[in-house]
């Protein structure tokens, strides 16, 4: 399978970016991946080059397949989109996500407001 993402650290900020709309499995891959590595609490999922078409259920299964992953520390995770689809699947995956624990998530259509969110 043909890697669609990259994970960058920027600034003390984790950015991942995918260059293609991802399915199901590639979302999988991309957590296995960050949850390896785990070099920052802070996660800016930047999705503005995308469009984020996975079904309510496969969301609903990212956000459960998430939380069971093994993170040494709190995740706080932005989420950048540009498109009405994908703003609303990522409020749809931060209400599914709400109950984990230790982790805290928002959907941004600007980089510049997220990363200050990022930051506070």
């Amino acid at each position: 399978m043909k890697k669609m993402f990259s994970i960058s650290e920027v600034e003390g900020i984790l950015v991942i970016e995918f260059e293609a709309s991802p399915n199901y499995s590639q979302v999988l891959s991309c957590i296995d991946e960050l949850a390896e590595s785990e070099p920052s609490g802070y996660r800016l999922w930047d999705l503005s080059k995308i469009e984020l078409d996975l079904s309510s259920e496969e969301l609903r299964k990212v956000s459960l397949y998430r939380s069971k992953k093994k993170y040494k520390s709190s995740i706080k995770a932005a989420f950048l989109v540009t498109n009405d689809l994908s703003f609303g699947g990522m409020r749809q995956f931060g209400v599914y996500r709400a109950g984990d624990i230790g982790g805290e998530g928002r959907v941004f259509r600007s980089r510049i407001e997220a990363i200050e969110w990022l930051n506070e």
